[in-house]
């Protein structure tokens, strides 16, 4: 799922009558991640997002944990722990990486730089 910033111009291009090929080349993002939010509402968004937030929710709890073994680990090696730990999760990176920057931010944990 592309983050709010990306949806938004997709929107404003919309309006401005670009063709969604050419939106996709300005933007640096797929045809087809362009397609699938063209039309689609900002309650639509709200709510693609939230599902997605919530699934993440599931594992908040294991990534807090590692976060407080060691709170300068790096995103990437969460992420890949998480995989390890269960191998059933179906989570884009990018998503993950959304997410980690959120509950860095809500749990007052910096990121790595």
């Amino acid at each position: 799922m592309i983050g709010i910033e990306q949806y938004q111009k997709i929107q404003e291009y919309k309006a401005l009558g670009l063709a969604q090929t050419k939106t996709a080349k300005a933007l640096e993002i797929t045809y087809s991640s362009v397609s699938k939010y063209w039309n689609m509402s900002k309650e639509d968004y709200a709510r693609e997002a939230e599902k997605e937030r919530y699934h993440m929710d599931n594992y908040r709890q294991y990534i807090l944990e590692q976060l407080k073994l060691c709170p300068q680990i790096r995103d990437t090696n969460i992420f890949l722990k998480l995989m390890e730990a269960f191998p059933d999760l179906q989570v884009k990176r990018a998503t993950f990486y959304r997410y980690m920057k959120a509950l860095r931010e809500t749990a007052r944990v910096p990121a790595c730089k």
